[in-house]
């Protein structure tokens, strides 16, 4: 799902909006932020380290699903 905040993001306010979206829904396992279909920031990070620098595109396997996903 795409999201627009209006403002600029970094670790710490993209943590702080996962963490209050987690909060309201049920069965998040974890939050992604990925400009240029490269993950840049997860939530939790504790745990999802080795998914940060993934490009979305990279994997064949995936091309199209990601695709989908993008605005």
């Amino acid at each position: 799902m795409p999201v627009a905040t209006g403002q600029e993001i970094n670790e710490r306010s993209f943590q702080r909006f996962a963490r209050s979206l987690d909060q309201d829904q049920v069965g998040i396992r974890s939050l992604q932020l990925a400009p240029g279909a490269v993950i840049t920031y997860v939530y939790p990070h504790e745990g999802n380290e080795q998914i940060i620098g993934h490009d979305l595109l990279a994997a064949p396997e995936r091309l199209t699903s990601s695709r989908a996903a993008l605005p």
